[in-house]
């Protein structure tokens, strides 16, 4: 059983979309808008040069679609597969330095081209270790849901993976058993992929287990992994799945699995998994950044911090000095 679900954006009342051109924010925006808001303004209100990524994105998509495509059949990934992956993983390192510049070697294309053999498989044998009995719910969730208290304010998100694990003991109430014609997302389309009768959300069998796939060379150090702007993400994911199907946070776990391109010396693993704990106080504190980013947003309110500086792609630029 794997969910699939479509968004089709709604009808907004009134001509108010914020200074950015949207009525909707995403995590990646309100991020930036936290490490800067003046770098914010350059890049989403007057759109001011793009990204086109990086080393690290090309390779961080390629791993996304194997992982997306072993979640749809859980079967792992044959060596043709990972041929063509590391084949595609190449040409988007190519276009990215015959279009962008980008400064990247043959020596570093290689190294992560060679990683790629293996990580799908040792991924699956770390899930099942950590939770015995999974099944795939989602690949790829769209999030398209109302900002409370916003009018036509909405947030977008992608979750990576959605996936299930057996409760150990049954709960006794069941908050929610949702089969496909009782979803109700904002307007979301939504279909089943196999199983179409059996139930989608049952909260009296299963837990729910929201993961985002985060690519790396080592691992996060201790301060990344308590970042709580980082977190947020996951925060805000597992605010809107709870409230989609009508679920109690409990019934959700969420995290981010970093896997890794080098192979740990003392136990030979490539996985590891950053739990980010999501209760009643801190939900209300994810929600709180979200609005007030918003009603900032919309306002107008824009501040240089000069401690973001270093990494900026603008900085030392006519835009930004």
């Amino acid at each position: 059983m794997l969910l699939k679900n479509n968004v089709q954006l709604p009808l907004f009342d009134g001509d108010d979309a914020m200074p950015t051109g949207k009525h909707h924010i995403s995590f990646s925006e309100i991020n930036v808008f936290q490490e800067c808001s003046y770098k914010h303004k350059l890049m989403y209100i007057d759109k001011i040069g793009s990204d086109p990524g990086s080393i690290h994105t090309a390779y961080g998509q390629v791993v996304h679609d194997l992982l997306e495509s072993f979640l749809h059949t859980k079967e792992l990934p044959t060596a043709e597969q990972e041929l063509a992956a590391k084949l595609d993983f190449k040409e988007r390192c190519n276009r990215l330095i015959e279009n962008y510049s980008a400064k990247i070697s043959n020596e570093e294309i290689e190294e992560f081209s060679k990683s790629i053999d293996g990580l799908v498989g040792s991924t699956a044998k770390f899930l099942d270790e950590i939770f015995p009995g999974w099944e795939p719910v989602a690949a790829e969730f769209n999030l398209f849901e109302s900002i409370k208290g916003e009018k036509n304010r909405w947030f977008k998100g992608f979750i990576d993976s959605v996936i299930r694990i057996p409760r150990k003991r049954k709960k006794k109430v069941a908050l929610n058993v949702i089969t496909e014609n009782q979803l109700r997302f904002s307007d979301i389309h939504s279909s089943v992929i196999e199983e179409e009768k059996k139930p989608i959300i049952n909260n009296t069998d299963w837990e729910y287990v929201i993961i985002d796939w985060k690519t790396t060379g080592a691992g996060w150090t201790p301060d990344k992994k308590r970042d709580f702007n980082k977190q947020l993400q996951l925060v805000l994911y597992k605010h809107y799945f709870c409230s989609i199907f009508n679920l109690e946070l409990t019934d959700v776990k969420c995290g981010f699995v970093l896997l890794k391109r080098k192979i740990r010396k003392s136990d030979g693993s490539r996985v590891e998994i950053v739990p980010v704990s999501v209760g009643p106080i801190t939900q209300e504190k994810g929600l709180k950044i979200l609005t007030n980013t918003v009603k900032q947003i919309s306002a107008g309110r824009v501040i240089k911090n000069r401690n973001s500086c270093r990494y900026c792609p603008y900085y030392g630029t006519k835009h930004c000095t």
